[in-house]
């Protein structure tokens, strides 16, 4: 829940007074009993005849205690968690115009080895994702035959320079 308050974080209707120089929205956010859990032998979606976004929900919805199923919890319940923000809008540049204060009060968070390679897995592929992306801007827009020395330098970037190498494909998204 986001709420906006005043100076002492009591929560309030702010009418926005931009005649004042140092004019400060306060917001407080609150965060209870959110998990994130990263099963590391959970079913690809890709065989799946169910389409995507159901067969997503029906995976990720449960009414189980979070504590008698089957998933690998990173961050468990219960848990607590509030985020101050004072947002300085006309401050000078100088000074800050966010400022930003998180008080976790209860935190259950566990990471085995398999899911910190799993992590690690995906991080490399959104890299990779992104090099091929960068390759594919680069990539002449022009036939091979009539533009070749332009199809040479995209060639000799993407080969000897070894953009666009990928491994580690995923295989369980």
């Amino acid at each position: 829940m986001i709420s906006t308050t005043d100076a002492n974080w009591v929560e309030t209707f702010m009418k926005r007074d931009m005649t004042s120089i140092h004019a400060m929205i306060y917001k407080l956010a609150t965060i209870k009993n959110c998990a994130i859990y990263w099963n590391i032998q959970s079913s690809s979606f890709q065989n799946s005849t169910t389409p995507l976004p159901v067969a997503m929900l029906q995976t990720i919805y449960t009414d189980e205690n979070p504590h008698q199923s089957n998933n690998k919890y990173l961050l468990g319940v219960p848990n607590q968690l509030s985020v101050k923000f004072i947002h300085h809008e006309n401050f000078p540049d100088n000074i800050p115009k966010l400022n930003i204060d998180i008080n976790i009060s209860i935190l259950q968070f566990a990471l085995d080895s398999s899911q910190y390679s799993q992590i690690l897995m995906i991080m490399k592929n959104m890299n990779n994702y992104d090099v091929r992306r960068q390759i594919f801007l680069l990539r002449p827009n022009n036939a091979v035959k009539s533009h070749a020395k332009e199809w040479w330098h995209y060639a000799y970037n993407i080969i000897v320079r070894g953009k666009g190498r990928t491994k580690n494909q995923v295989s369980f998204i």
